[in-house]
């Protein structure tokens, strides 16, 4: 099976299975699995997939179709310009999410208070996404991160290790500001807001494959956030 093939056979599948992102699905996923770009995979259509290539193909899209976030599938997501890796221990970082790394930038740029000074806590950090795009942006401020789970952590230790910021990015693990070692001048939250009732409304990708404890909020949904 060439390359163009298994591209053609993965759109079709994933169509099939009424996918709104086949066409962009099923590019990622081959890329994926051949270890190449898209420019590659374009550039060398008659590239023939050896048999472990095409099996780990048919797992992914398997689990594609089971409705498994593709952000799992390839252990990645994208954030703030930036890629993070991901599992299932995290929630997957969402775009919209972005808007609270943009606040914290804003405050720093319009405050007195000077970039070495600054002291920001990220709660619930998840992946690190947040904590680890402000570093960035503010590579003078103090960092915390805070989550309540280890194995969560570990993927934010990860991420922190990708973007050099270990130094910068304090990791604690603890129940939302209780671990915090100083008062800080930004706190940084996307915490769990879904109601109990509402869980079994989410859509399968997330009901059935991120972590509950990065979405349930109570009965009504505002437990963590009180």
């Amino acid at each position: 099976m060439t390359s163009r093939e298994a591209l053609i056979l993965t759109r079709q599948t994933l169509a099939s299975a009424n996918s709104d992102e086949a066409g962009i699905e099923s590019e990622l996923l081959l890329c994926h699995v051949l270890g190449i770009s898209k420019t590659k995979l374009y550039s060398e259509p008659q590239r023939v997939l050896t048999s472990t290539e095409i099996r780990e193909l048919q797992h992914s899209i398997n689990r594609c179709l089971l409705h498994e976030p593709i952000a799992y599938i390839l252990e990645h997501g994208d954030f703030y310009g930036h890629d993070f890796y991901v599992n299932h221990r995290v929630f997957i970082p969402r775009p919209e999410t972005e808007l609270l790394v943009e606040e914290a930038i804003d405050f720093a740029h319009h405050h007195t208070i000077s970039q070495n000074e600054l002291i920001l806590a990220d709660i619930g950090t998840g992946s690190g996404a947040i904590a680890i795009s402000v570093a960035l942006a503010l590579p003078q401020a103090k960092v915390y991160a805070v989550d309540i789970t280890a194995s969560t952590l570990h993927v934010a230790h990860i991420n922190c290790q990708r973007y050099h910021v270990t130094h910068q990015v304090t990791l604690l693990q603890g129940d939302l500001l209780e671990p915090l070692p100083e008062p800080v001048n930004v706190i940084i939250a996307n915490l769990p807001y879904v109601k109990n009732h509402e869980l079994r409304m989410l859509p399968p990708e997330i009901m059935n494959f991120e972590p509950s404890v990065a979405l349930i909020g109570g009965e009504d949904g505002l437990n963590v956030i009180r």
